[in-house]
This record gives C-alpha cells, structure tokens and sequence, in this order.
C-alpha cells in the first residue's frame, strides 16, 4: 500500500513538474529528479507515519454516542464519512443493536452525529476509495438515502450488519 502510494505521488509530481518547467528535456529531468524522489517518499512512507501518529489523538475527541435503553455498542472503530463525493469526515463508526452511528471527531467542520436505523438499511455494499482502495462501505437506506464510509476491516463490518 506504501509502495502503490509513494509511486504515484512521484508519477504526479513529476508530471505537474514536467509541466510548470516547460515539458520533457534532460536538464527539466535532473531538476525534478530530487523533489519527486522526495516527495513519493514522503506521501508514501511520512505522510502515512504522520497519520497513524495523528490519528489517536483525533479519535480520542469523539464523543460516545447517546444510547437509548436498552441499546448497546457492538462494535466501534475510526471511520470516515464521505458528506459527498469528495469531502470526508473523520470520526468514529458504532455499531449498536439498533443503529448505526457515525460521531465526528471535534475537529471538523461538520460535527453533526449521523444515525441509521438498522431497520431502515436496505444494502450494504462494497466500495473503493478514490476507486483504488478497498476500505469503503456503501449503506443505502429505504428512504433512498447513500451513506460511504472508510472503515479498517469492512468485511467484519458487513458481517455484523447482515447479522
């Protein structure tokens, strides 16, 4: 996954460089070659180790959600939202014995508790990230409704809700 990630940062980076430095020659070549080295580095190895080392700290600022009587967490993880196509937000994912739950960690701009009755969840399909990675979770709803999550293990997840 690091590997996949480092080499396209560096396929990218060099074509943008490619582009702002006038094209393809030589010297354009021996110019970039350094930054994108580091850069595909970066985003595959840094960028990733900075993440994991963030990450904690986020997800200890989301709050347990309020539960009713009788209602008990199952399964709970760090998960993301997708509000729309391109916009994601961080939190935690719950799984009770009567809703899915999806609390928002402190630090975003949308902080709105998202909840599904379980009841109302009509399929639960696989999906890709950015259509290459598989870590997304598609929920629809009986009001026509698409919920995509990030999660770690989305199998464990579907598991759990189709039970």
């Amino acid at each position: 996954m690091f590997a996949l990630s480092a080499l396209f940062s560096m396929v990218v980076f060099a074509i943008l460089m490619m582009v702002i430095n006038g094209g393809f020659s030589l010297n354009n070549m021996k110019s970039i070659l350094l930054p994108t080295l580091f850069m595909g580095l970066f985003m595959g190895v840094g960028f990733p180790y900075l993440l994991k080392k963030i990450t904690p700290f986020l997800v200890k600022n989301v709050d347990t959600p309020i539960l009713s009587e009788g209602e008990k967490i199952i399964i709970e993880q760090k998960a993301n939202l997708f509000r729309n196509w391109w916009i994601a937000t961080g939190g935690k994912l719950f799984l009770t014995n009567r809703r899915l739950i999806f609390s928002a960690h402190k630090y975003n701009f949308q902080q709105k508790e998202t909840s599904i009755d379980l009841s109302k969840i009509s399929s639960i399909k696989k999906r890709k990230t950015a259509r290459l990675v598989d870590n997304g979770l598609r929920i629809n709803t009986t009001e026509n409704t698409e919920f995509d999550f990030v999660v770690d293990d989305r199998s464990e997840w579907i598991d759990r809700l189709e039970t």
